[in-house]
C-alpha cells in the first residue's frame, strides 16, 4: 500500500484538510482533492450488483474475494444490510492496538440490482454459478491478499 506522505493511503477524500493547504493550488490540484474520478458504466441485466466501500475493506480484500463473498450471501437471500456487516466484520483485524491492515475506518453500501425481480431471481443467478470459496468471517490476516 503505498501511503500519502507517509499518512494516507488515497489521492481523494473529504476532510483530510492538512493535506489541501497549499494556497498556490486550486482544490481540484492540492495533494488530496474531494473531486472525485468518476467512471460512467451501462447497467444491463447481467449485473447482479454494485458495491461501493471505502480503503478500509479495498485494502484487506481484493475485488475478486469481495465478489466471492457477497455472491455466496446473495445465494443465501441475506439481507443485504447483514451483508455489508459481515464484510466489515471479515475485513475486521482481530486486535487493533498496533494499527495496520483491518484496522481502518469502514463504510460499504451494497445496491441490489434486481432489475424488476424478486431478491429470490437474483439468489438463485449468485447459486447457480457459484464461486468456489465460502468466505466466511475471520481476521484478515488468516485468507485475504492486499491489492
Amino acid at each position: 500500500i503505498l501511503l500519502l506522505i507517509g499518512n494516507l493511503a488515497l489521492s481523494r477524500a473529504l476532510g483530510d484538510f492538512i493535506f489541501k493547504r497549499n494556497t498556490d493550488k486550486r482544490a481540484e490540484e492540492q495533494v488530496v482533492t474531494a473531486a472525485p474520478d468518476v467512471v460512467c458504466k451501462t447497467v444491463n441485466d447481467d449485473w447482479e450488483f454494485i458495491l461501493i466501500a471505502c480503503d478500509g475493506i479495498w485494502d484487506v480484500l481484493s475485488n475478486e474475494e469481495v465478489l466471492k463473498f457477497v455472491r455466496v450471501r446473495v445465494a443465501q437471500q441475506m439481507p443485504p444490510e447483514t451483508i455489508c456487516e459481515e464484510l466489515m466484520t471479515r475485513c475486521l483485524a482481530p486486535n487493533c492496538q498496533m494499527g495496520g491492515l483491518g484496522c481502518d475506518n469502514m463504510t460499504v453500501v451494497l445496491c441490489l440490482l434486481l432489475h424488476g425481480q424478486p431478491y429470490s431471481v437474483l439468489a438463485s443467478k449468485c447459486s447457480k454459478n457459484p464461486i468456489n470459496s465460502d468466505l466466511s468471517p475471520s481476521p484478515p490476516n488468516e485468507t485475504s491478499s492486499s491489492k
